[in-house]
């Protein structure tokens, strides 16, 4: 199956370009709208998350998960990899930035080339501006070292939409104040599992929870935490 971003390059540079706006305003946009995924992260962290040397970090944008993570385990290296420079050099500027080591890269990209190994992957808020991200579930576990760790948020297909369950859906939002266009997919849980397991990772803990707002409306996000054999 062809990735869009292979086909309309325009949906990642949309993406890119609309955090590298954001960034400087990101952490303060993301109490307003009580933006709150990585607390879907905890239940799996306080069980899952030691002993971890290594952590990578996909989409780690202002470095909110990473901060996260570290009120569990304190890994000796940790490697962060966004499309966005901007949101890459916030995160430097964090008290623990120095830690870091930030690479710029699509996750495709990333993920997909030859590299190092982990004891823990996570992915928050991510996954749902990639096309066909299950492509990306056995280049990531690759990344895995024996018993490593990945936890992963992705936006729940609508119930309006639910007769698309075998097709990812997507649709294009536009941010009125910043001026840009970005694609979001949103994907069936059953779908999102059996790509998981294809993997040959084994599921650990897998639900729904409440990540933001918009207006009165509260948006779930989907969250798997599964363990390399």
């Amino acid at each position: 199956m062809s990735c869009l971003t292979e086909l309309f390059p325009e949906v990642s540079r949309g993406q890119e370009a609309y955090y590298d706006a954001l960034a400087a305003t990101y952490d303060q946009v993301a109490m307003e709208v009580e933006w709150r995924p990585n607390d879907i992260l905890r239940p799996f962290l306080q069980v899952h998350c030691a002993p971890v040397r290594s952590f990578l970090d996909l989409g780690a944008g202002t470095g909110q998960t990473i901060q996260t993570v570290l009120e569990y385990a304190q890994p000796e290296r940790i490697v962060a990899v966004d499309t966005s420079q901007s949101m890459l050099d916030q995160l430097a500027q964090k008290p623990f930035g120095s830690r870091i080591t930030s690479l710029r890269s699509p996750i495709k990209d990333y993920v997909k080339g030859p590299g190092e190994t982990f004891d823990l992957v996570v992915s928050v808020g991510v996954f749902e501006h990639i096309p066909y991200f299950d492509e990306l579930f056995d280049p990531i576990v690759a990344r895995l070292n024996p018993g490593g760790r990945l936890a992963f948020t992705y936006e729940p297909i609508l119930p309006e939409v639910a007769e698309q369950r075998e097709a990812v859906y997507h649709h294009t939002v536009r941010d009125g104040n910043a001026g840009f266009f970005f694609t979001m997919f949103r994907s069936p849980e059953d779908w999102i599992m059996d790509g998981v397991q294809a993997s040959g990772l084994t599921v650990v803990d897998a639900g729904m929870s409440a990540a933001y707002r918009i207006g009165s409306r509260v948006v779930q996000y989907g969250f798997v935490g599964g363990v390399k054999p």
